[in-house]
């Protein structure tokens, strides 16, 4: 088993009190163990970061950020299988599927070396009398909260970006998943970069991640996590007025018209709704089938699903049950199983994949992120109707239409209220020069691309008279 320790002012730190806590897979078994940290190596954390943005001129030098972030580039690259490695032995993804992530999650960093080459970071404009200067500038010292669900790639969607903006930064990984994390810190501390640049602080959501977004040191947190945990981010942050950055929860619909290529269309969906075991905040969690293809898709998706083999597990055995007690409640209020084991729901198996049908709008499951293989199906007669629904659904991170007809493509496209779509494809195709955000309760602020630079930048206007 693994010992980890934080990333304090350039150096490998225990925790000042020297507690510790475990990180454990599905099974049990304890794989990793981490510095419980307190209030005192926060502080520490934040006084050393803090004071490098004061003096150091990597912060101002657009060429040293780019030279840092070429070096980190190119050592992750060399990096690959052993970031693999950390990242399935903490989340129990599929080796093939992590590797797949990491991957794309290193490219991230080559884009914002692209995004960083083309940003100008000061506009000179002459008129009469006067210079005018619109300068963009650091925000300052960034709290960084990253989820559990994919920790290597959440944090390469927002550091290298980051970086590129010429922010510290305080890294407070999830407490189930941290391994990952804690070996991008380890290559950039090999780096050019300042060391103290980042400080990485292991710790649990509830003390850490508290004592992290009511500090008046943060100048601006970037969270990734449930709608509810942001909301009480906002309040114990509103303490000073720091910027938020909230890439939040969805309820994300699918929608299968009558003239979708189902045999195409329903690749995607299963790909959709399984993504990491369901564990993903834009995994597709209910289907909205037209009414006049409705059995046939049914038909057809359950024989789909009888030929996968084997399903990723739920990262823990209390996720699992919560998984089973939202599954279990929907069916004592009268849904439906099309496709499930309801003998499993009382075991202590790992879920698997449930289809139910005759779900009730107003129930917990409808409405609310499940984090799990659970997808609910509904029948709809009119297109123009169920996106007018879809809208009013308080969540709004992504969306999949599944149609041939270009008229109903370009209305969706056009009118839906949902921050990533798809349409006729899945969630597996992603570019990283697209900006990642959502509407609603699925949070505010950008991430990733020249959007996700600039999230992290404050703009200064100077007005000087020529001499």
């Amino acid at each position: 088993m693994k010992t980890s320790k934080n990333f304090i002012n350039g150096k490998w730190v225990h925790g000042k009190k020297k507690k510790y806590y475990y990180i454990k897979n599905f099974n049990g078994e304890k794989v990793s163990k981490y510095p419980d940290s307190d209030k005192i190596d926060l502080d520490s954390a934040i006084k050393s970061t803090a004071l490098v943005f004061e003096k150091n001129s990597f912060f101002k030098s657009k060429n040293q950020r780019l030279k840092v972030l070429n070096e980190i580039y190119f050592k992750l690259k060399k990096n690959i299988k052993s970031i693999i490695n950390a990242e399935v032995s903490e989340t129990g993804k599929i080796y093939e599927d992590a590797s797949k992530e990491i991957h794309s999650g290193i490219e991230l960093w080559k884009s914002a070396i692209q995004v960083l080459k083309k940003t100008n970071f000061r506009k000179k404009t002459n008129i009469k009398k006067q210079i005018l200067i619109s300068a963009l500038e650091p925000i300052g010292l960034v709290g960084l909260i990253i989820p559990w669900n994919y920790p290597f790639i959440v944090s390469c969607e927002r550091l290298p970006f980051i970086i590129a903006a010429g922010c510290p930064v305080i890294l407070k990984p999830s407490e189930y998943a941290s391994a990952s994390v804690s070996m991008i810190i380890k290559i950039i501390s090999k780096t050019s970069a300042p060391k103290q640049l980042i400080s990485l602080v292991h710790g649990k959501g509830k003390k850490i991640g508290k004592l992290l977004v009511s500090d008046n040191k943060i100048n601006m947190i970037s969270f990734t996590g449930s709608t509810n945990v942001a909301k009480d981010i906002i309040k114990n942050s509103s303490s000073s007025i720091k910027k938020l950055s909230l890439e939040l929860g969805g309820k994300n619909p699918m929608i299968l018209t009558s003239d979708a290529n189902l045999e195409k269309s329903l690749k995607y969906i299963t790909e959709n709704f399984l993504e990491n075991a369901g564990q993903a905040c834009i995994a597709g969690s209910i289907l909205f089938i037209e009414s006049k293809i409705y059995n046939k898709t049914k038909k057809r998706l359950i024989n789909k699903l009888k030929k996968i083999r084997s399903f990723q597990k739920p990262i823990t055995k209390l996720h699992n049950q919560n998984i089973k007690n939202f599954i279990s409640s929907s069916i004592k209020k009268g849904a439906k199983i099309v496709y499930g084991d309801k003998k499993s729901l009382k075991s202590n198996k790992a879920v698997e994949p449930f289809i139910l049908e005759g779900v009730n709008r107003n129930e917990k499951l409808f409405l609310e992120e499940i984090f799990g293989t659970v997808l609910i199906l509904k029948s709809f007669k009119s297109f123009k109707n169920i996106l007018n629904e879809l809208n009013k659904n308080k969540y709004g991170l992504a969306v999949y239409l599944y149609s041939k007809n270009k008229t109903k493509i370009k209305y969706f496209e056009e009118n839906i209220r949902f921050g990533r779509v798809w349409v006729n494809c899945s969630l597996k195709s992603w570019h990283t020069n697209l900006t990642i955000g959502g509407f609603r309760n699925s949070g505010y602020g950008s991430e990733t691309s020249s959007e996700g630079l600039k999230n992290y930048l404050v703009n200064k206007s100077i007005i000087s008279m020529k001499s």
